[in-house]
């Protein structure tokens, strides 16, 4: 598949990726992300269009790639890993990144350490930030061209740029859509019933 536009992120332009989740994880096993997610690993490598296979109304499926100290857990049509328990916990002892694009547009952007949401933001106004310290990355933020002074609203990708250089894990089109990675599923959440007449 190829990039839809601005090189790396042209997934990001791709009118069929409606929802996704990028976390990235620093000094994280696999096993151990699986198990924060509670994800039952497949035992196999898989991509988007296998994945699909694999997985059916009662669970989502996410992949995850290892590059150097950097992990990252690839959700396309689930945001199972934005739950703060599961962010606190896989950045127990270390670093995790997020930015997820849920099915209605909405993007945000967050940082935490050591079990505690550091730094987090949406692309609207990215100088509105919550978090115990909500000024950590400005200086990143600027190097990225994103302002986090002014009521400038982020531009095309870059959230994932500011991932990229906080992690030097690029998500690119070849590792969103395109990579087999080891695979699993996640539980969806059921629906509450309601009950059957008067």
């Amino acid at each position: 598949m190829s990039d839809v536009g601005d090189e790396p992120f042209g997934w990001a332009n791709d009118p069929s990726v409606v929802m996704v989740c990028l976390t990235f994880v620093r000094d994280a096993s696999l096993d151990e992300i699986f198990r924060v997610l509670a994800a039952q690993p497949f035992g196999t490598v898989a991509t988007p269009f296998s994945l699909g296979d694999l997985t059916d109304s009662t669970n989502s499926g996410i992949r995850v790639a290892q590059d150097g100290q950097w992990a990252v857990v690839v959700e396309l049509e689930s945001l199972a890993a934005t739950k703060s328990e599961i962010l606190a916990a896989l950045s127990r002892g270390r670093e995790v990144v997020q930015v997820f694009r849920t099915g209605s547009g909405m993007e945000n952007f967050s940082y935490w350490r050591d079990g505690e949401q550091w730094c987090q933001f949406d692309p609207i106004n990215p100088s509105v930030r919550t978090g115990s310290r909500p000024d950590s990355l400005v200086a990143e933020m600027r190097a990225c061209g994103i302002s986090p002074d002014g009521g400038a609203m982020v531009e095309g990708t870059g959230l994932y740029r500011l991932a990229a250089t906080l992690t030097g894990l690029v998500a690119d089109t070849a590792l969103v859509l395109d990579a087999a990675l080891p695979a699993g599923a996640i539980p969806r959440r059921r629906r509450r019933q309601l009950p059957d007449g008067p």
